[in-house]
């Protein structure tokens, strides 16, 4: 009996480790989305302004696209290394 019930203890946490693993998936969907919105408001919005002002806004939605780039990367290196300390409790 204890023998299974060792046996559920670690599939268990072999499922529980397995499911805190980062998505990796998931998080080039919303980057994907996220870069989709800015370039498409940034554009829009450069053009309709046109001028200096246009191409500050350019500029600015570069800024914006590279920012959001970061931002989802450190998401996941955060999530990987919490990942990792996890399993290693």
């Amino acid at each position: 009996m204890t023998e299974n019930n060792n046996s559920i203890d670690e599939d268990s946490s072999l499922a529980s480790s397995i499911a805190s693993k980062p998505r990796l998936s998931s998080r080039i969907l919303i980057t994907w989305i996220e870069l989709l919105i800015i370039g498409i408001v940034g554009g829009l919005f450069g053009v309709t302004i046109g001028g200096a002002p246009g191409f500050i806004v350019y500029l600015t939605t570069t800024v914006l696209t590279v920012g959001i780039i970061f931002y989802n990367i450190n998401e996941l290196i955060k999530d990987w290394i919490q990942a990792i300390n996890e399993t290693s409790q």
